[in-house]
């Protein structure tokens, strides 16, 4: 097969000329399409990558280069490979065998190009790409070949070009897990307004988004992953439930997570005897009797003043307790 290869190769691009050392620029660069250092994509999707020449010293009439990808992870036919009619509009050669590529366009010294030369920088083809089911990192990079990836002159010498492999691709097919807690896992609360604390991991690609919802059908926009966010429930008493979704940074969606409170924003009510609604006391020290009632979360605390003003610790709810009265002159 790769005999096979080298003999196509030489006769789609015939080049019977020396080639020249690569200069210090004139660059061939394979990036994404914005220009990460590493890029995620889901098992089965398509992603794009853009073949450019950048940083050019002279002016060139065409290019031939040579690039190699993991077939095990990534697949991709020569029908996937937009070449640019320009800069270089003479006829352009896409080959892709196993999981080789051979790109080439305005290359024969011979003819007259059909196009002007050019030093610009410019985007030469856009490569779309499959992932495949496995999950891990890899890279679309420029290989070794003879004869090299190079450029054509506009007097027709071959000048090898420096070349700069594609960003690194992480696969990832697997969804994120995670948890969610409504006010450090509070039983009650008396507000609509709750904070909620979030953790959840991924393995390959990271996190990238988390979105909440009080009824798992409609669903806040997607924000950048936090461990704390605020949020409001709805606002009827009762039992609520905030469910959280996390996206990591290939697209993968985790299940809804969720965790519940009580909310209970109406006041509890009761009433209080002192003495057994006595009109008179000698003593200071009475017997308070209570009787307090809460729909939503029941009663929990209660605490006394004699102005109003200042008040006693909280402590538990019961039906009776002591108290001693102000220490001050007879009177109601």
């Amino acid at each position: 097969m790769k005999k096979y290869i080298l003999v196509l190769t030489l006769i789609v691009f015939v080049l019977a000329m020396t080639v020249a050392q690569a200069s210090d620029d004139n660059m061939l660069v394979l990036k994404s399409v914005d220009n990460a250092a590493t890029i995620y994509v889901q098992t089965n999707a398509n992603f794009d990558l853009e073949l450019w020449q950048e940083e050019m010293s002279e002016e060139v009439a065409g290019y031939q280069t040579f690039l190699e990808f993991d077939s095990d992870m990534l697949s991709i036919e020569a029908d996937n490979i937009t070449l640019t009619g320009t800069p270089f509009g003479l006829p352009i050669r896409k080959v892709v065998v196993d999981d080789y590529i051979n790109l080439a366009a305005g290359l024969n010294p011979m003819s007259d190009p059909a196009q002007s030369p050019t030093d610009a920088d410019a985007k030469l083809g856009t490569l779309t790409f499959k992932a495949g089911t496995t999950e891990g990192t890899t890279q679309v990079v420029f290989r070794d070949n003879n004869p090299p990836t190079r450029f054509t002159t506009i007097n027709g010498v071959a000048d090898e070009a420096l070349t700069v492999d594609g960003p690194f691709i992480v696969i990832a097919g697997t969804k994120p897990t995670g948890t969610i807690k409504i006010n450090n896992d509070a039983t009650y609360t008396a507000s609509t307004s709750v904070t909620l604390t979030l953790d959840a991991s991924d393995a390959l690609s990271g996190l990238a988004s988390m979105r909440f919802s009080n009824d798992e059908t409609t669903w806040s926009a997607w924000e950048p992953y936090a461990t704390s966010a605020s949020w409001t429930l709805a606002s009827v008493d009762g039992l609520k439930t905030v469910y959280v979704q996390f996206m990591d940074k290939a697209g993968n969606v985790s299940d809804a997570v969720s965790d519940t409170i009580t909310l209970d924003m109406v006041a509890p009510s009761g009433t209080i005897v002192i003495n057994s609604d006595a009109d008179y006391t000698n003593s200071k020290a009475v017997t308070l009797t209570l009787n307090a009632s809460d729909t939503t979360s029941g009663m929990d605390e209660m605490q006394f003043s004699n102005d109003d003003n200042t008040w006693s610790e909280w402590e538990e709810y019961a039906a009776s307790k002591s108290w001693n009265l102000d220490d001050t002159e007879d009177g109601l």
